[in-house]
């Protein structure tokens, strides 16, 4: 019995459904975990990658947070002893003095496997620590100006501290790190409230930037890499065993 025009529409229509389906799981099972350091990471970086043009959800990333920098050998280490111990990893950490030690000591540990890849935040070295170590963490992403007109904003200070922003400019140093001058400032004013809103100057820095930070879009550039080195294959897409006359077609020798 033939099938009428819209029948062969509807078989299509579920046809097209299930292999959507299917894309999604295979998607799913070549998943890639982009593990992030803190709360503040995790708010942030999904829209900030979203809006540097890079579908997380289709391409089969997954954000997890390891919850600080102390954290992260402990779940390499359990990542290790689970089926996800095959999947590719993509690390982000501060660029401070603890998260360089971190490195260090998971590299010296032989955590670091072919399938894990370190990224450091910022991409640029912006400060200087008390030890000599360059580089930065996450509000170094932005830039400094910005920075310091989301700190200096009725969503972080009170307003008495807002007034004293053009003071804070002239003790501050952009080449020490950035957050911790600005928590002394109101340590020392005895504003307590901003080391509770960590998180929440985050976001902000998210959604008052102009543009994607720097690092974020070398970000983007190391998932892309790392994708493209483990794509998302069908399930259907596997090497058939060779059948003569079937599936192999030996040539004829001349």
């Amino acid at each position: 019995m033939s099938m009428s025009f819209e029948e062969i529409l509807k078989e299509q229509a579920i046809e097209d459904l299930r292999e959507e389906e299917v894309m999604k799981q295979a998607t799913k099972n070549k998943c890639i975990y982009l593990f992030v350091e803190g709360d503040s990471e995790e708010r942030t970086f999904p829209y900030l990658i979203s809006e540097a043009g890079f579908d997380l959800e289709k391409n089969g990333i997954i954000i997890a947070n390891y919850n600080g920098y102390g954290n992260l050998r402990h779940a390499l280490r359990l990542l290790n002893k689970t089926l996800s111990n095959n999947r590719p990893v993509i690390v982000t950490i501060d660029n401070d003095v603890d998260g360089h030690k971190t490195i260090k000591k998971i590299s010296d540990e032989d955590y670091l496997t072919k399938l894990i890849h370190i990224f450091t935040i910022p991409v640029e070295n912006k400060v200087k620590y008390d030890n000599g170590h360059k580089g930065g963490s996450f509000e170094e992403m932005f830039n400094v100006e910005h920075f310091i007109d989301c700190c200096f904003s009725e969503v972080i200070m009170e307003k008495e501290l807002i007034n004293l922003k053009s003071k804070f400019y002239r003790d501050f140093d952009k080449k020490k790190p950035w957050y911790n001058q600005v928590r002394k400032f109101c340590a020392l004013n005895e504003y307590t409230e901003f080391a509770d809103k960590k998180v929440t100057l985050a976001e902000y820095l998210m959604e008052e930037c102009n543009s994607i930070p720097k690092t974020i879009l070398k970000l983007v550039d190391l998932i892309k890499e790392v994708r493209d080195k483990y794509p998302v294959k069908h399930p259907y897409n596997i090497e058939l065993p060779k059948v003569q006359g079937l599936t192999y077609f030996p040539k004829e020798e001349k």
